[in-house]
């Protein structure tokens, strides 16, 4: 990431933690976002492509009419190998396969796993909320803990889930872009819970890719 790029992801952070912080002045829930450009590595997938690129340089290297030294076989198969592996851990067409089930496995997992993590289970008031998006399955989870579930409709929270699923796009660097859909939550939050003399137990940081749940 050059600094430009940088700065500009810092700024947004920053915006995005006041906009938390601000939606905390009208409700008592307690809001943590956090924003992943991947819930997993789903590093078997590309393994199974590196392995498919060698398996074809192979079959070429076996029947191809041109004649190559067969000592460097091996090198050239790991090399491409190593390649492919690298190519498709590093780019996002593993979000545009036909997986939406283990994706969406895989984002409850990382979501549930990230609320302990967090500690977001042992406030007193038990109205902490995980705002959880993650970009390459195109999937969001807001979960609230046991105090806030029952009075909030879950019907409400699938339509905000999608539209913060929609918003975040981590190429493009800015994070202020699920402002307006978290405002809007914030709203919904604040009727529900709103706001006494409470005083916040977490604190507002923007969680930003934290690290990969395999």
């Amino acid at each position: 990431m050059d600094s430009k790029r940088r700065a500009r992801a810092q700024e947004s952070a920053l915006q995005l933690k006041r906009a938390v912080a601000e939606i905390e002045t009208r409700t008592c829930a307690d809001i943590v976002v956090v924003l992943r450009t991947a819930s997993s590595r789903y590093e078997d997938l590309s393994l199974w492509f590196a392995a498919g690129c060698s398996f074809v340089l192979l079959t070429y290297l076996v029947f191809s009419p041109k004649v190559f030294e067969e000592i460097w076989w091996p090198l050239d198969v790991a090399a491409v190998f190593i390649i492919a592996w690298r190519v498709a851990q590093n780019s996002t067409w593993r979000g545009r396969l036909p997986l939406q089930r283990r994706f969406r496995k895989q984002v409850d997992k990382a979501s549930r796993l990230t609320f302990y993590n967090l500690g977001m289970d042992r406030t007193q008031r038990r109205l902490a909320t995980l705002v959880y998006v993650s970009a390459l399955e195109k999937q969001a989870r807001i979960l609230p803990d046991i105090g806030a579930m029952a009075g909030l409709s879950s019907t409400k929270l699938l339509d905000f889930e999608e539209r913060l699923a929609n918003a975040w796009h981590p190429a493009a660097g800015e994070a202020q872009a699920v402002i307006p859909v978290l405002n809007e939550l914030g709203h919904y939050l604040a009727e529900v819970f709103p706001r006494g003399d409470e005083t916040m137990e977490l604190p507002d940081d923007i969680h930003d890719d934290g690290g990969d749940v395999e």
